[in-house]
């Protein structure tokens, strides 16, 4: 085979074997517990082929990711009081303070 039809063989294949990804499990490091007003997001990420463990990712309010240890029993009811207050959400508190500081402030205002 001549020289350069090695050449461009060869540079094919370099070519195929750097686009591709190597595909891993994400959760390295997984943390015993995290503080659950802080977690905006969470996902449960099943058994992949080239992953042979589940795994659960939560995003933080500053972005930051963490993954929970899926077989500890608080991630377990983690994952459940997720999805209840993703199913129930609560009204928002703040309207409430405000409106109560808003009338303080109007009856002190009336008063002096």
């Amino acid at each position: 085979m001549p020289t350069s039809m090695q050449c461009i063989i060869l540079l094919t294949c370099m070519g195929i074997c750097s686009s591709t990804t190597i595909r891993t499990c994400r959760c390295l490091k997984p943390v015993r517990s995290v503080r659950f007003d802080l977690v905006t997001e969470v996902r449960s990420i099943p058994v992949r082929p080239y992953c042979s463990k589940e795994e659960v990712i939560v995003q933080l309010k500053n972005n930051g990711l963490l993954c929970l240890e899926p077989k500890f029993q608080w991630t377990r009811v983690f994952l459940q009081r997720w999805e209840k207050m993703k199913n129930n959400p609560s009204p928002n508190k703040t309207t409430a303070t405000t409106t109560t500081l808003t009338a303080t402030l109007a009856t002190t205002a009336q008063t002096s």
